[in-house]
């Protein structure tokens, strides 16, 4: 998701659990996290704003927990 022109959208990190993980970006160097931080382009206030983001193609990718995978079928959206 550190790519140039992938376009993220996550959860608002104030109201959703999620979000704030996403947010902390664990794992990434310090340009990574840049790029990755340059590629969110909006925060929505809950998921399911967030999944019909992804649905519309809107965006090219959200962070969501394993189990809502299920929401959507696989490579439907992606």
């Amino acid at each position: 998701m550190s790519r140039p022109g992938i376009i993220i959208a996550l959860a608002n990190p104030e109201v959703v659990f999620v979000g704030m993980l996403g947010e902390r970006d664990k794992g990434l160097n310090p340009q990574e996290r840049s790029l990755f931080r340059k590629n969110i382009v909006t925060y929505a206030e809950d998921f399911s704003k967030l999944a019909a983001l992804l649905a519309l193609k809107k965006v090219d990718a959200i962070i969501g927990f394993i189990y809502l995978n299920g929401w959507y079928p696989p490579n439907k959206y992606r």
